[in-house]
C-alpha cells in the first residue's frame, strides 16, 4: 500500500497500522493540502487493500503558526493566494 500511495501521489506517505481496530491511516508527508487526484487515489486504494480493514487519510497543511516562526514576511506572502498558502508547499521543513 505505501509503494502504491507513493507512486500514485509522487509524494512522501507513511502507513500506520492500527490492528486492534482493523483500520490503517495514510499520512500525506511531503505533499502540502490534498492532491488532484485524490478521488483515484481512494479508489486504489479500495481495490489493494484487504476487504475488511478501514482506511482513513492524514493531510498536511500549513498553518498560521508555522508561516509565523519561519518569520514569512507579508511582503513575500503576498505572491500567493490564501488558498495557495494553506494547500502548497511554501516553505521547506
Amino acid at each position: 500500500i505505501a509503494r502504491i500511495a507513493t507512486s500514485f501521489t509522487h509524494g512522501e506517505i507513511e502507513v500506520i497500522e492500527d490492528n486492534e481496530n482493523y483500520a490503517f491511516t495514510i499520512k500525506f508527508i511531503s505533499i502540502v493540502g490534498i492532491p488532484r487526484n485524490i478521488k483515484y487515489f481512494k479508489a486504489i486504494i479500495e481495490i489493494v487493500k484487504p476487504a475488511h480493514l478501514k482506511f482513513s487519510i492524514e493531510f498536511r497543511y500549513n498553518t498560521h503558526e508555522q508561516i509565523k516562526d519561519k518569520n514569512l514576511s507579508h511582503k513575500y506572502l503576498k505572491k500567493y493566494t490564501h488558498k495557495q498558502i494553506h494547500d502548497i508547499r511554501i516553505f521547506e521543513d
